[in-house]
């Protein structure tokens, strides 16, 4: 059996050197497996530990930690203004481009405690990660009973203020990874605006070099988190959320492009990807 296992690592290895899709495919169904490992492990501990509260974040952060994630898939993370996450007035809203579902990951890694996502009611019924989530005190909403965005985000800022949970929202609705940001949607500043709470948004600088879903690439490198400043939304009305959203997004998009253009050394061996 040791000589089994022994060549079979052995000839994975091989493979992921020789085939890059090959080498993409088996590290995302690693890190779908350590991910499982991770909710099954915090689960256990969340169900003991002040269930549904959102301060139950460095449950899975100590396991991370601890399992060696960076090392494990070759992940080298660099904050810009960290502190800045930190120490703005809390709750507060989040929000962030999102790229791939090593967001997720980094999310947790990077988070202060009494941070949680703000997620749609399907995902509740994910096998694990659902219900790991809500123990963490994830808020999920659900848009098939006909109310509109304006009314839930009322009833989620009242748990939200209520709970002393900071949401962390991911505005552009979908992955996206291209070289820019997609649009907003207005959820998360109806939200904020009606919770009286500021805005902390967080760019994740384009990781392709690190992982490309549509080239099929899981290589190990940098992936940079820039925390920018927060955005005030005191005496702020619906009446002034398009201008905040459209503040937000530029402020975002500059920073965004700007890290890409900084750092474009890493991206020489990377395949352009064609516009959706």
């Amino acid at each position: 059996m040791y000589y089994f296992w022994a060549f079979f690592v052995v000839a994975l290895w091989i493979l992921c050197q020789l085939s890059d899709k090959f080498k993409y495919h088996v590290k995302y169904v690693g890190y779908c497996l350590y991910c499982i490992f991770i909710a099954a492990c915090s689960g256990l501990f969340c169900l003991f530990y002040k269930p549904r509260s959102s301060m139950n974040i460095f449950i899975p952060q100590f396991f991370i930690k601890w399992t060696g994630f960076k090392w494990l898939f070759g992940i080298n993370l660099k904050y810009e203004n960290l502190e800045i996450l930190h120490n703005v007035k809390k709750p507060c809203v989040v929000v962030s481009n999102h790229q791939t579902s090593l967001d997720a990951m980094l999310l947790l890694i990077m988070s202060p405690l009494g941070v949680a996502p703000l997620a749609k009611r399907v995902l509740l019924y994910v096998p694990i990660f659902g219900p790991v989530c809500w123990l963490c005190g994830t808020i999920y909403i659900d848009r098939s009973k006909g109310r509109s965005a304006i009314q839930i985000m009322k009833k989620v800022g009242e748990e939200m203020k209520k709970n002393l949970t900071t949401l962390w929202i991911f505005p552009e609705g979908s992955r996206y990874q291209q070289d820019k940001l997609l649009p907003f949607k207005k959820g998360a500043f109806h939200l904020a605006v009606q919770a009286g709470v500021p805005i902390a948004p967080v760019i994740f600088g384009n990781y392709r070099n690190v992982i490309d879903r549509k080239n099929k690439k899981f290589d190990g490198g940098e992936i940079r988190c820039i925390c920018l400043p927060p955005i005030s939304t005191e005496g702020k009305t619906v009446d002034d959320v398009n201008d905040i959203v459209e503040s937000t997004h530029k402020l975002m998009s500059d920073a965004f492009e700007k890290d890409f253009k900084s750092h474009s050394h890493m991206y020489k061996d990377v395949t352009p990807l064609k516009s959706d």
